[in-house]
């Protein structure tokens, strides 16, 4: 037990706070999962757009949501 008096002597203390603060996950899986989506759609969105332009119009016809349609004989959703 001496190592972890050691650990929280005066000259030791910020940098044991440091560290155990550093490996808390203050960050919960929801926010970290939105997190890299973001980042993945960021980099997608460079690799369709390398010269920078605005894709704001794909990414709305994308998002719209489907059109019901019929058809002699089909019904589609």
């Amino acid at each position: 037990m001496r190592w972890l008096g050691r650990l929280f002597a005066p000259h030791n203390v910020d940098q044991t706070l440091d560290v155990l603060t550093a490996a808390q996950d203050v960050t919960p899986p929801e926010a970290q999962a939105l997190a890299m989506a973001r980042r993945q759609i960021a980099e997608c969105d460079r690799k369709l757009d390398p010269e920078g332009q605005d894709l704001r119009e794909h990414r709305t016809a994308t998002d719209l949501p489907p059109v019901k349609t019929e058809s002699p004989g089909h019904v589609y959703p």
